[in-house]
């Protein structure tokens, strides 16, 4: 315990310093930038006198705390030669993986803005992003060419790095959806009024149509996604020899659904706008772009899903045992995400109903028919892609993924069921008391939607379950023992292939255990002699 706190306190100054020193040459070098192009109409002219304070400033960062850092490294160097495993323990693991994750998620962001900055003519100058990036991208690369000179052993120390590089990967991978956003809509815009579909228009990234400095500032402004791109598939190299792990699987199935999301958003996008042309509303190329604007997210979802989903088959290809888990993991993360939008736009399609036989109540919109027909075909992969579960489940052993799925639904369900029951009770009892909330039939009949709906899931899933009989677990067979008299006769009792695959059934309804399968099987083989 004492050797431990002796390397936190080792780790945590030398890192500290380490941090003070970065802090210092940032601050230097963005004074030394302001002074430069980069900073732009605010550009500063920087005295004789300003130039001596930044450099002794500098000076004296990296001498006194540069010399205490150096002081223990040294230390923890000795400490290392002492006892080899402090190389490759928790401490040590915990606190540079820390701090790179902190430098990352600093320096990252703040190149990539740097160069969307440009892309925009309003915008100020850029020298502090710029000196703040790249101090804390040295920082990173100081600490990971140290990072990589030992090996972390299994435990505590391999999760902190683990966490460090799938969970950093994971967290780059919500900045660059911003970034692709904005490149997308931006492009699509200028693409739309240069091609005379819009008289003028400007993305969101400030670029407008007609500026002399409209391709480079498109350059810049997919410079930036790319930067943040970048930085996803540099952890991804940092990992490329990292065996595969629960932490791997966890972040990899999040990113995936992240990148689903968004093919979702953009496919109810295209569905409200094929909705609305086929109501013969009219359409315009403004709203093409910004009513039902489905190409930005269309684009960044389908390559994260692409791209994440092809890591996840490597790591299929790694390990061919598992390779069946993996994939009915993955269709079972599908399946949950697109039961949302699916069930939403039932649910709003039931309201809509009630609303139209309803008496003295205006009828649905249609705005309001659109989008509960477009929630519904951005989900209605649900179904076939359920169905093809089901029968791959009873395919292959175990299927985990599908119990999991079902019970998650069922659960959804359930709660769902609740909250609305308790929503339509709450509308119905408050106005037979003489408190009625306002517009209280309006609440009620969403409640009461919102429990048929809970009520049609969690009787399918239960159904399902009850079938299966999930919630039965199976008397544990005893087989009489070699020599009784209760023993099969080896003559005269014999097995068949119908008993065998009576067993295999009942392992895959889940009525038995793997062991007591097992016990059976091996009754049926000392039948046969």
């Amino acid at each position: 315990m004492a050797r431990t706190l002796y390397r936190i306190y080792l780790y945590g100054v030398w890192l500290l310093l380490m941090i003070f020193v970065t802090v210092a040459v940032g601050v230097v070098l963005g004074t030394l930038l302001a002074a430069s192009p980069l900073n732009g109409p605010s550009q500063t002219t920087l005295t004789g006198a300003v130039i001596t304070q930044q450099i002794v400033l500098a000076l004296l960062a990296v001498i006194i705390a540069g010399s205490l850092g150096g002081l223990h490294y040294w230390l923890i160097r000795r400490d290392i030669r002492d006892d080899p495993s402090a190389a490759s323990g928790p401490v040590r693991a915990l606190f540079l993986n820390g701090v790179e994750a902190g430098s990352v998620l600093v320096g990252v962001p703040m190149i990539a803005n740097a160069f969307a900055s440009l892309a925009n003519p309003y915008s100020g100058g850029i020298a502090n992003l710029v000196a703040g990036g790249l101090v804390a991208l040295g920082l990173f690369a100081l600490l990971e060419a140290e990072r990589r000179q030992f090996s972390v052993a299994p435990g505590a120390a391999i999760v902190f790095q683990r966490l460090h590089l799938y969970g950093i990967q994971l967290v780059l991978l919500f900045i660059a959806a911003s970034f692709w956003l904005n490149a997308i809509d931006t492009s699509a815009t200028v693409i739309f009024v240069n091609a005379g579909l819009l008289t003028s228009g400007c993305g969101s990234g400030g670029i407008c149509a007609g500026a002399p400095e409209l391709l480079p500032n498109l350059v810049w402004l997919w410079a930036g996604a790319a930067v943040v791109t970048l930085a996803i598939v540099g952890y991804g190299y940092l990992s490329r020899h990292d065996g595969r792990s629960v932490i791997r699987l966890v972040m990899h199935y999040a990113a995936y659904t992240f990148g689903l999301i968004f093919v979702i958003v953009a496919v109810d996008e295209a569905a409200s706008l094929l909705v609305s042309l086929i109501q013969s509303q009219t359409v315009t190329a403004s709203d093409f772009l910004l009513r039902y604007e489905f190409i930005a997210p269309a684009t960044f979802g389908v390559l994260a899903v692409a791209v994440y989903a092809s890591w996840l088959a490597r790591d299929a290809l790694r390990d061919t045992d598992s390779a069946q888990a993996l994939g009915l993991t993955t269709m079972a993360v599908t399946i949950a995400v697109l039961a949302v939008p699916f069930w939403i736009g039932c649910a709003l399609l039931a309201y809509n109903l009630l609303i139209s036989v309803s008496p003295a109540i205006p009828r649905p919109s249609a705005d309001q028919w659109t989008s509960a027909v477009a929630l519904l075909i951005a989900g209605i992969g649900y179904i076939p892609f359920s169905l093809r579960m089901r029968v791959l489940a009873r395919r292959y052993t175990p299927a985990t993924a599908r119990r999991g799925l079902v019970f998650a639904l069922l659960g959804a369900g359930t709660l769902t069921a609740a909250a609305g029951l308790v929503v339509m009770l709450y509308a119905i009892v408050t106005n037979v008391v003489g408190a009625a909330l306002d517009n209280w039939q309006t609440i009620a009949r969403g409640g009461g939607v919102t429990l048929l709906i809970g009520v049609i899931v969690s009787g399918i899933y239960f159904s399902r379950v009850q079938v299966e009989g999930w919630f039965h677990r199976a008397a544990p067979v005893a087989l009489p023992a070699a020599g009784s008299p209760e023993a099969p006769s080896p003559v005269a009792v014999t097995s068949t292939d119908h008993d065998i695959e009576d067993v295999l059934d009942a392992v895959l309804a889940g009525r038995l255990t793997r062991d007591e399968a097992a016990a059976r099987l091996r009754g049926l083989s000392v039948s046969r002699i």
